[in-house]
């Protein structure tokens, strides 16, 4: 495998990732299931189409606003995603390959326990 899909694909499940990690990073503090239960617009309620769950293309369509009311989407969930992206792609480039596979996996996981300390001071 060539050495330039390795950014590519880590850069993308990056960004899948980070969407479960601004779920994690937005739910747990405030004792709600990350696994149980559809996303929905915290302003109107409204259950997300799967068109508005793509990362960071749904956010930049809806320019961070809600479809159907227009509320602000929290942008902690594409600042995460952005991050995780970054994480991917930067693990990529260092080490492509397995060990990078490893090395992205790891640093979401410190990038889902920092946002959790910022957020809920863990």
């Amino acid at each position: 495998m060539d050495d330039w899909i390795w950014p590519v694909l880590l850069g993308g499940l990056g960004a899948i990732f980070g969407s479960f990690i601004a779920t994690i990073v937005v739910r747990w503090p405030e004792g709600r299931s990350v696994l149980h239960g559809r996303s929905a617009c915290d302003g109107c309620g409204v259950v997300l189409a799967p068109r508005d769950l793509v990362p960071l293309v749904s956010a930049l369509v809806a320019r961070g606003k809600c479809r159907r009311c227009g509320a602000a989407i929290d942008p902690r969930h594409w600042q995460i995603e952005v991050m995780a992206l970054l994480i991917g792609v930067a693990a990529g480039l260092v080490v492509p390959g397995p060990f990078g596979i490893a090395g992205a996996v790891f640093g979401w996981l410190l990038l889902t326990l920092g946002a959790l300390d910022v957020v809920a001071f863990w």
